[in-house]
């Protein structure tokens, strides 16, 4: 996929975390699933299933900032990673990139003609108030858990849409 995994995020949040509690910044996180990526193994083959996951990294790619990071979290599952976004801009970067990947048709013969993905949405100031513990701030897979909520939401209520982790969850469709 030519995307970072799992291992480089890290390193890479690694570096930009203290500065964003430093700050008392907001950070950003959208996770995504292939929509019934089974099936495209299943009724295409595994190869096809590889290129699928090319094609969602690629469209990922054009549609994300500098600053944003981008991961292959597992299987057919990508993170995004938005530093300074607040719960209104991360959900923005969902709504983008799951509209412009629906609307990404694959031509190429054996293939489905297009993929869809849903989304989870979180953001959280990093401030002292959002410290747990003795002080100890968050992890990021804290951060990570409240969007995987958030996407689990969005595949039961349709697919192909991003629901964002808050109380009063606001939701969203491409």
């Amino acid at each position: 996929t030519q995307v970072p995994n799992r291992r480089s995020l890290e390193r890479r949040l690694g570096k930009i975390l203290p500065t964003l509690y430093q700050q008392h910044e907001d950070l950003g996180v959208v996770l995504l699933d292939i929509d019934h990526f089974k099936q495209v193994n299943d009724n295409y083959g595994h190869e096809a299933g590889d290129r699928v996951l090319q094609h969602v990294a690629h469209v990922l790619r054009q549609q994300l900032r500098q600053n944003e990071l981008l991961a292959r979290y597992g299987g057919e599952e990508f993170v995004i990673f938005l530093p300074y976004a607040d719960q209104a801009m991360a959900a923005s970067v969902a709504a983008r990139v799951v509209q412009a990947i629906a609307g990404a048709h694959m031509t190429r013969e054996g293939l489905p003609p297009f993929v869809t993905v849903s989304a989870g949405v979180y953001a959280q100031k990093l401030t002292p108030q959002s410290m747990r513990r003795a002080g100890e701030p968050p992890h990021w897979r804290e951060l990570l858990m409240r969007a995987d909520e958030a996407l689990y939401e969005a595949k039961r209520s349709g697919r192909n849409r991003y629901v964002v982790a808050s109380v009063g969850a606001a939701a969203g469709m491409a």
